[in-house]
């Protein structure tokens, strides 16, 4: 007999192991990394701007190691702490290449160059900007390469670093400088534009006619003083003039009453009539009476300032005479007293 072939089932494919840590340890790591750097970060920070005392005296350890050893660059290194943090809380794989860690510790060295280089006066607790590393290599370099061979090779380094040690590429890099370029270049273009509007305003107001304005305002103010005082005369004439025009009315109805009432006698009425014609002559001349009696009246009130002036000055005269009198007898008195005591 035939042996019969069993049909063996495919065995499913077992899911290919993912690499790195694993997810516990991972996020442990990951967890431990972020506090180590915020802790790097609060010292730092601390002992750069304060006493350094914000994360305490191990805080302040570790911040005066780093920025003893790297300065400014120090804060690199807590970049790098809390990328590998997030990388490893994420579960990503944790291998280190050797060409990463080299492009990431040449690109912090460099950057310590340039910071010692860029600002040499600068001092954090006696450390440069770039911190011991930065001072020796640094100097050697400028002695080596000048200044401008020491700009050139720190940043060719750093560029090479940051290529090594990150998923960047020289396009990247390219795209970003493109951006700030633009951005720089937008900034000046807005700033000088603002900077040329602000010089022409300036100008218009520089070569304005101000003091032509602030002679015709000062013209306006004082014409209409001037009707304002004419208004108030005006007003002082009509009501003086109103008296008097109130005074001519009576007589007329007066007149007329008479007129009315003495139609049956002829002569004599007319002759009232003829006084009604009268006041109204005498009403019109109101105007030319009323200025008569307020300059009269201003004179007497000059006079009668003059003569309060007058009798103000007699009083003084007076009292002073008084004085003089009250001084005299008690200086007789006072003699007279003297004798008597002498004698």
């Amino acid at each position: 007999m035939a042996k019969s072939k069993r049909s063996k089932k495919p065995e499913a494919a077992e899911p290919p192991a993912r690499g790195g840590i694993p997810r516990g340890w991972g996020e442990f790591l990951g967890v431990a990394l972020l506090a180590i750097g915020a802790l790097m970060l609060g010292g730092l920070g601390s002992y750069q701007f304060g006493d350094g005392n914000l994360m305490g005296p191990v805080g302040r350890l570790v911040a005066a190691a780093l920025y003893a050893g790297f300065g400014m660059a120090a804060y690199l290194i807590v970049l790098g702490v809390f990328g590998v943090g997030v990388k490893a809380l994420l579960g990503h794989q944790m291998e280190l290449r050797l060409g990463e860690g080299l492009g990431f510790s040449s690109a912090t060295l460099a950057g310590c160059v340039l910071l010692h280089v860029m600002f040499p006066s600068y001092r954090v607790h006696g450390y440069t900007a770039g911190g011991l590393s930065g001072e020796l290599l640094g100097e050697v370099s400028i002695g080596l390469f000048e200044l401008a061979g020491t700009y050139l090779i720190c940043v060719t380094i750093m560029t090479l670093g940051l290529i090594a040690s990150t998923p960047l590429t020289f396009g990247h890099l390219l795209r970003a400088g493109r951006a700030v370029g633009n951005g720089g270049w937008w900034a000046v273009r807005t700033v000088y534009s603002g900077v040329i509007g602000l010089v022409q305003a300036q100008r218009e107001y520089n070569e304005h006619d101000w003091s032509a304005e602030d002679e015709g305002e000062e013209a306006e103010i004082l014409e209409e003083e001037d009707e304002e005082q004419q208004a108030w005369d005006e007003l002082e004439a009509r009501a003086r003039a109103g008296e008097l025009e109130a005074a001519d009315d009576d007589e007329a109805e007066e007149a007329e009453e008479e007129a009315a009432g003495s139609k049956s006698r002829g002569k004599r009425g007319k002759g009232v009539a003829s006084k009604g014609k009268q006041a109204r002559k005498n009403r019109k001349r109101g105007g030319k009476r009323a200025r008569a009696v307020i300059e009269a009246e201003e004179e007497e009130e000059v006079e009668e300032e003059y003569e309060e002036e007058a009798e103000y000055e007699e009083e003084e005269e007076a009292e002073y005479e008084e004085a003089e009198e009250e001084v005299e007898e008690e200086e007789a008195e006072y003699e007279e007293e003297e004798e008597a005591e002498y004698e």
